[in-house]
C-alpha cells in the first residue's frame, strides 16, 4: 500500500545488528553504556526472531490445518451429516462374499460370521458397504443411516 513502511523480518533485523555492533564498538571507547545498549538491543532482536519464528510456525500449522480440513469437506460433503452404520446378523453364513466385496468394513470373524470392523463406515466406503448388503444372500448385513 502507498505510503506504508517495509520492515525487515526479524533475521534480517539481527544479522545487521550483528554486523553494526563491531563498528559502534569501536568507536564506543569511553562509552560502556553504549555497548550495553547495544547489547542489549541485540538480545531483542533475536528474541524477536525467536517470536517471529515461533509466530510463523503456528500460523503455517494453522493454514495446513484449514488446508486439510477442507479438503476432507471437499472430497466427503456428507461426512458426519448421517454417518451409514452396519451390522451382521445371526444369519450370516461367513460366505466371504462381504469381505470379497467391502474388505474395509467387513471381515470374517472368530465367530465364524462376518464382522464390522469399521462403525461408522467411512464415507469413501459406503457405496461398496452398501453392495456387499446388497448382495449378501442370506440378508444377514444391515445398514442403517
Amino acid at each position: 500500500m502507498a505510503g506504508e513502511k517495509s520492515f525487515p523480518d526479524a533475521e534480517t533485523l539481527v544479522e545487521k545488528l550483528q554486523a553494526l555492533r563491531p563498528r559502534l564498538a569501536d568507536r564506543a571507547g569511553d562509552l560502556p553504556e553504549l555497548e550495553e545498549a547495544l547489547t542489549d538491543l541485540l538480545a531483542a532482536a533475536e528474541e524477536l526472531g525467536a517470536a517471529d519464528e515461533a509466530i510463523r510456525s503456528r500460523a503455517e500449522k494453522a493454514a495446513e490445518s484449514r488446508r486439510e480440513a477442507e479438503d476432507q469437506r471437499r472430497r466427503y460433503p456428507n461426512q458426519g451429516a448421517n454417518p451409514m452404520h452396519a451390522y451382521v446378523d445371526d444369519n450370516c453364513t461367513a460366505c466371504g462374499l462381504c469381505e470379497d466385496t467391502c474388505p474395509a468394513v467387513f471381515q470374517l470373524g472368530e465367530r465364524d460370521i462376518a464382522e464390522v470392523v469399521a462403525d461408522p463406515i467411512p464415507p469413501e466406503h459406503e457405496a461398496a458397504a452398501q453392495e456387499a448388503a446388497d448382495g449378501c444372500p442370506v440378508d444377514a448385513i444391515h445398514i442403517e443411516k
